[in-house]
């Protein structure tokens, strides 16, 4: 109040607000999907930015932003001066489920209230798998070549190159005894193996060699070449005497001729 030789004036009351705790929030994506094209793939990392603006009247202190669907779930701004605005960021990396839904669907909130929500393109849900073809073990005399009733060993690893997850995978193996063996589940980006067997036979003999390959969700492994040995047929020759007419005489000796193949090459 003002005042005239010591003489004061009337005393004036001027009404303020009442204080009031306000902000308002705005969250975008910074940055782009690794290949650029607008859909972010099984692992990659969303970035965002949450800007907070105080739209109140007294300064807020220690605001807590929450962001449930991120890695980070909060942060917090020391102090916010009424207009001022500051930001914090999240980052979310893609799931599965996020692959599924084809998109992501993400917002924060301060003090309850909510930002706008954002919502960011995943990739489709896509199955691949890449197989590997390998032979276990040796022959049995480890010079290179399998023989005649010899068991070829292979393990085939079948990864999953795929961003969802693959259920009962049946690998095929037409030229081994099995046929078929199944993979209960294999994530992505999971490796996995089955083992096969493959007895050679007498065409294995004659061709010089065993190929063999393997397919999962008609897609091949790579083929694989076992060298045989090289066919070799052979006959053991055995003669004996059944019976003597007459000793002095050996022309008239009669024998029997017993011949037995010895490898079972036709």
């Amino acid at each position: 109040r003002a005042t005239v030789k010591d003489t004061p004036s009337n005393t004036v009351e001027t009404p303020t607000e009442n204080p009031r705790e306000a902000v308002e929030l705005t969250k975008t994506v910074t940055g782009e999907d690794e290949n650029e094209d607008g859909k972010y793939a099984l692992g990659e990392t969303i970035h965002y930015e949450v800007s907070v603006k105080n739209i109140g009247n007294v300064t807020l202190k220690n605001v807590e932003v929450k962001d449930g669907n991120s890695k980070e779930k909060t942060a917090t701004i020391p102090t916010i001066e009424p207009g001022d605005t500051k930001s914090v960021k999240f980052t979310h990396v893609v799931t599965e489920d996020d692959i599924k839904a084809g998109e992501v669907i993400n917002k924060a909130t301060v003090k309850d209230t909510p930002s706008n929500e954002v919502t960011t393109d995943t990739e489709e849900p896509r199955e691949a798998v890449e197989l590997t073809k390998t032979v276990t073990g040796e022959d049995e005399n480890k010079d290179g070549k399998y023989a005649l009733g010899e068991i070829i060993h292979y393990e085939v690893s079948v990864k999953n190159t795929g961003n969802v997850t693959l259920s009962n995978v049946i690998v095929n193996d037409d030229n081994s005894t099995e046929k078929t063996a199944t993979i209960d589940t294999l994530a992505p980006g999971e490796t996995k193996s089955v083992n096969f067997t493959h007895v050679v036979t007498e065409a294995d003999i004659k061709a010089g060699e065993v190929i063999n390959k393997a397919t999962a969700k008609d897609t091949p492994s790579n083929e694989v070449t076992t060298p045989t040995e090289s066919a070799n047929p052979s006959i053991d020759v055995q003669k004996t005497i059944v019976k003597v007419k007459d000793t002095e005489i050996p022309e008239n000796m009669e024998v029997a001729i017993k011949a037995q193949k010895d490898d079972k090459i036709t």
